[in-house]
């Protein structure tokens, strides 16, 4: 099973996912890099993506998300769920998104 460090991004919803130390610090990267993606071509957008990726995972993260079979589970605690890796293509695509929205990001 994975233990959860705090470079780890979370995927999913809620307070818990939102305030770990990990997701805070892609949404500061996120807003850090929001108007140079906005600014920039397709080709380079997805390259401002890659590197907020490559940065987070280069300083010891990871992009996890909750195992699908023990997602059935009613534990509240992130701590008692099971995580697993997602793929660096997974990862680009979140963040591209949480680039592209308007405002302020919510999640992680």
């Amino acid at each position: 099973p994975i233990s959860l460090q705090e470079k780890d991004v979370l995927f999913g919803r809620g307070f818990a996912t939102m305030i770990y130390p990990g997701n805070k610090l892609l949404r500061s990267m996120v807003e850090g890099q929001k108007q140079n993606f906005l600014i920039s071509k397709r080709a380079q957008k997805r390259e401002i993506a890659k590197k907020i990726v490559d940065d987070i995972q280069n300083s010891g993260g990871r992009f996890l998300i909750e195992d699908a079979t023990s997602a059935k589970t009613e534990s509240s605690s992130l701590f008692d769920k099971v995580w697993v890796v997602v793929d660096t293509e997974k990862a680009i695509a979140k963040v591209m998104h949480r680039l592209r929205e308007r405002g302020s990001s919510s999640t992680g």
